[in-house]
């Protein structure tokens, strides 16, 4: 059972990672958040199923920084 009145509401995954830094226990959260930060031990959490996302773009908006956007996601998401 988990005390109500020991609950943290936090509205962005930066408040998480300094209440963690600060002492107030763990969290999970993407490791974008939580890299590079010291003090912070970053655990990897493997076998966690993976999930589907895309981008939707009008067909005339395309421009050359989208396109260099998309081939960036594409070589870091596949």
């Amino acid at each position: 059972r988990t005390d109500e009145a020991y609950l943290t509401r936090c509205l962005t995954t930066s408040e998480v990672v300094c209440l963690v830094k600060a002492g107030f226990g763990y969290a999970l959260v993407p490791s974008i958040a939580a890299g590079g930060i010291s003090g912070l031990a970053v655990l990897p959490w493997r076998g966690a199923p993976g999930i589907e996302y895309g981008a939707y773009i009008r067909a005339d908006a395309k421009s050359d920084a989208l396109e260099g956007f998309l081939a960036a996601a594409r070589v870091a998401y596949g």
